[in-house]
């Protein structure tokens, strides 16, 4: 169950796996979204979707990737598929930010940068290297587990 602890659990394993951030938290929501058949993405093309936000958008160390994975949730779940301009847009945009507003609420910062307490600045491409002191040394497994909360609160209650 995606709104339970294991939820959380399950996104920091992934995480711990090399998953990165964004997709440790949209695919414990997602599950429902998987479709195997040619109607709908599959578990692959997900995490496909989700490769390049994780460091702040590849690196770039802004918007976090638990809130790119969040949005890519809420849009699964409640997005449009028209092109919108009036309220239907709005509606959807709302919850968004709701989701945003509680990250901030809860962590201070939504960019990767002022939560790792970096500069601001695109970083080379490559990943650091995912060993045990790297994990170690980052907060990110929190902001999962506040992002999954936050979700698991928003779902339940809407």
């Amino acid at each position: 169950d995606q709104t339970s602890p294991l939820g959380c659990v399950f996104a920091e394993l992934r995480a711990n796996a090399g998953y990165g951030y964004e997709g440790s938290t949209h695919i414990p929501f997602s599950t429902d979204f998987y479709d195997d058949s040619e109607a709908g993405p599959s578990k692959e093309n997900l995490l496909k979707l989700a490769s390049g936000f994780g460091g702040g958008i590849s690196r770039c160390r802004e918007v976090c990737g638990v809130i790119s994975g969040a949005t890519i949730v809420l849009s699964l779940m409640y997005g449009y598929m028209t092109p919108e301009t009036g309220e239907i847009k709005a509606q959807h945009y709302a919850r968004v930010q709701e989701i945003v507003k509680n990250f901030k609420t809860q962590f201070n910062y939504i960019t990767c940068y002022e939560l790792l307490g970096k500069s601001r600045g695109i970083e080379e491409p490559k990943p650091t290297p995912r060993t045990a002191e790297f994990y170690a040394s980052r907060p990110c497994k929190n902001y999962i587990k506040g992002m999954i909360n936050i979700m698991a609160d928003y779902i339940l209650e809407n």
